[in-house]
């Protein structure tokens, strides 16, 4: 909770971009219940790769009908949605703990590092590891040692 509040709060001198302090919020409330089935399977499988076309099936439309059902209903492409929620798990992970930056690439379902700082660029407006140095919490010192 500290943290949301921090990155609505803070006042960042020189930036250029909001976007490193977005918390992005799921489009849920349009209405259309076939998009958001779509978007809890996409939700519940981020990290992996899939075919749009087959998911269009398993939801009764055709790619392009999903395409613009999906863009209609939360502003997003299925693809860009997958991103966003690869991208804010990434936040989390880089907020909270200390793996590579490799190691995340591959949690969030990306299969190479540049392609994830690009996208991660992007959408946060900053790369990962300056994302990290600015956001990561501070492990309290234990006096005990």
């Amino acid at each position: 909770m500290a943290l949301q509040s921090s990155k609505f709060a803070i006042s960042d001198i020189g930036r250029t971009s909001q976007a490193p302090y977005v918390i992005f919020h799921f489009q849920k409330e349009h209405g259309d219940k076939h998009v958001l089935a779509v978007q809890e399977w996409i939700e519940e499988n981020f990290d992996q790769s899939f075919d749009y076309d087959m998911l269009a099936r398993y939801h009764g439309m055709s790619r392009r009908t999903l395409e613009r059902r999906f863009k209609t209903a939360t502003g997003d492409t299925p693809l860009t949605y997958q991103q966003r929620i690869r991208v804010e798990t990434a936040k989390r992970i880089l907020e909270k703990e200390d793996q590579s930056i490799d190691e995340i690439t591959y949690r969030v379902g990306y299969e190479n590092s540049s392609s994830f700082r690009k996208v991660f660029l992007k959408q946060a407006g900053l790369l990962p590891t300056v994302y990290r140095k600015k956001f990561q919490r501070v492990q309290p010192i234990n006096d005990d040692l």
